[in-house]
């Protein structure tokens, strides 16, 4: 195999063990706020415990992504899900469950990034709880 051939399998397997991670944290939510909330901890703590996988999915999503040979589940699929839960219990407002998601993904991914990098001097769990506060003023009706 070439060596794009084995980046690419190697991105896809970071992308399904990030998804996997972050679908079982999803579970432990009752209601689509909870596990709203529950994701984006989930988030954070796979940054932590797999940077590897983590900053690969993050800085290969972009050149990557469009090479992927067959769809697969993807973390952004477990943010979809619990977004379009949400919007089917009359608890979000309708909108595009993409667009909603990239949202919330985004301001995980540089929340994640100026903590790490101490370009913000607010804690983790404090940046964290403005994420979710931010992204369910987003999401509720």
């Amino acid at each position: 195999k070439s060596k794009e051939e084995l980046a690419l399998k190697i991105f896809a397997q970071c992308l399904i063990e990030f998804a996997d991670f972050l679908k079982a944290e999803a579970g432990k939510g009752e209601s689509p706020e909870e596990k709203l909330g529950k994701t984006i901890e989930a988030f954070f703590r796979f940054a932590k415990e797999k940077p590897l996988a983590y900053e690969y999915v993050i800085l290969g999503h972009e050149r990557e992504f469009k090479k992927l040979p067959e769809p697969i589940f993807l973390p952004k699929d477990v943010f979809v899900d619990i977004i379009q839960e949400g919007i089917r219990k009359g608890v979000f407002k309708k909108r595009d469950e993409n667009l909603a998601a990239a949202m919330v993904i985004g301001m995980a991914i540089r929340v994640q990034f100026f903590i790490k990098n101490k370009i913000s001097k607010v804690p983790e769990k404090k940046g964290i709880e403005e994420i979710i506060k931010s992204a369910l003023q987003i999401l509720k009706k």
